[in-house]
């Protein structure tokens, strides 16, 4: 886990973001479109334990000691609401931005929740409207200058970004494990989208920029 608070100016974001290793080509096909496919999304998508959501509140309430008020936090690339429909445990509104229908049409409802079909570059969203910012396994799909742009303007002063993924199990029988990298970089391996790099080295090679907003990145891996 790694935390970054620093203030410096908010000017030129974008020219900070990346080295010329971290820039990625747009992403030709959107695979999370389509009813049926929203269906099996929904039903299967894996969700996040409770200790995940409590360490991003606490990170929040540690830079925000004098807190009074509501709380909105916005779950960027919601899906169907794996993520969303926890967040309502912690937060007193939630808002989801998804930008393929198929999936807000699939997704969990709440009455604190609100749906807004809209990117990640463009959220549509008021200016300083969120406290905290979630992105669960969706950070890698993003064109990073505009999506860190816009984060940068719904964020509330102090709120949190929080991003996280999940990565391959490690198993602690070899031959258990050798099957799944064969599975993953031999017979899939032409396969994945060079986005995936980013998962696979835990976001640790994109450059976030540092703003009087807080930036957090959650990252783990399960043994089995």
């Amino acid at each position: 886990m790694l935390f970054i608070r620093k203030s410096i100016s908010t000017t030129s974001i974008a020219s900070r973001l990346f080295s010329t290793s971290t820039k990625m080509t747009s992403v030709k096909y959107n695979f999370f479109a389509g009813d049926s496919h929203s269906k099996i999304y929904s039903k299967n998508r894996p969700t996040y334990p409770d200790t995940l959501f409590q360490e991003i509140v606490k990170y929040y309430e540690q830079g925000n000691p004098n807190h009074s008020g509501s709380t909105t936090c916005v779950d960027i690339a919601c899906g169907t609401g794996q993520a969303t429909a926890d967040l309502v445990k912690y937060f007193d509104n939630v808002i989801g931005v998804e930008p393929a229908q198929s999936q807000l049409d699939n997704a969990t409802q709440h009455e604190r929740i609100k749906y807004v079909n809209a990117s990640a570059e463009k959220t549509t969203l008021d200016s300083s409207v969120a406290n905290v910012i979630t992105v669960a396994q969706a950070l890698h799909w993003f064109e990073f200058d505009t999506f860190f742009a816009e984060m940068d303007r719904i964020l509330k002063p102090k709120g949190v970004l929080a991003a996280w993924c999940y990565v391959l199990n490690i198993f602690e029988k070899k031959e258990a494990q050798d099957a799944l990298m064969q599975l993953y970089n031999g017979d899939l391996g032409g396969n994945w989208s060079e986005r995936r790099k980013l998962v696979d080295d835990h976001y640790s090679t994109i450059q976030f920029p540092m703003t009087d907003k807080v930036l957090v990145i959650l990252q783990g891996t399960n043994s089995i």
